[in-house]
């Protein structure tokens, strides 16, 4: 996209659907919309990483959506350049051909609070990427080749949502939500589990939504701890 395309406008949302972007140039965003753009949705474009060139520039980002792309990978220090790093809540990297992400690679994004990972093809929880954004409180997994929640894989202490769903666990050790005091929700359906132990909850009292629905060789509930 060429340089200047805004300028002039005071746009706040901004929608790049179903186009042939590849890039930016460095300028597309200079003028206004370095202080007024608050979403950027690139859906269903061919960006093959993180934007760097021309998005980086906006200041004022708090939503940043990049579903339906070929990112195959999130790079080291993906947004430290970002100049809204410490206003972006949202970031939607769906739908991607995700297979982990740089444990760096979510660092700088102070105040993120909703992370959409659904539709990839991670085969493991990026733990120490997420160790740099503790103060997420929606992160979203479904949709990938999960097979473990290993313990302390989830250094969360603020997180109330987690989606899981439609992967290949069959294990959950009974420390796997130690770092997730907060956990309200939690969506394991269809997966491979194949039984319920309590203990699995022990550390998430708070819990208000339990959904195990869809996993065929679940055949047992065991009591070992209690079920709140």
């Amino acid at each position: 996209m060429p340089g200047y395309a805004f300028q002039g406008f005071h746009i706040k949302k901004l929608f790049l659907r179903n186009n042939g972007l590849r890039s930016f140039h460095p300028n597309t965003f200079t003028g206004n919309l370095e202080t007024s753009l608050e979403e950027l949705e690139i859906r269903g474009n061919y960006l093959d990483g993180i934007p760097q060139s021309g998005v980086s520039i906006l200041k004022e980002l708090k939503i940043l959506s990049l579903p339906d792309n070929l990112i195959e990978y999130v790079q080291d220090n993906a947004f430290l350049s970002y100049h809204s790093r410490d206003s972006l809540l949202k970031i939607d990297l769906s739908a991607n051909n995700l297979t982990a992400i740089h444990p760096t690679g979510l660092l700088g994004l102070e105040n993120l609070s909703q992370l959409s990972l659904d539709k990839n093809l991670l085969s493991e929880i990026p733990s120490q990427a997420l160790e740099n954004v503790p103060t997420l409180e929606d992160l979203s997994l479904g949709v990938n080749k999960i097979h473990m929640i290993s313990q302390d894989a989830l250094p969360l202490p603020n997180l109330k949502s987690l989606s899981l769903e439609v992967n290949q666990i069959r294990l959950i050790p009974s420390d796997s939500f130690s770092q997730t005091p907060l956990l309200s929700y939690l969506y394991l359906g269809n997966n491979l589990l194949t039984s319920i132990d309590a203990s699995m909850f022990h550390n998430i009292g708070g819990l208000k939504v339990l959904s195990m629905s869809n996993n065929k060789d679940i055949t047992s509930i065991q009591a070992n701890g209690k079920l709140k």
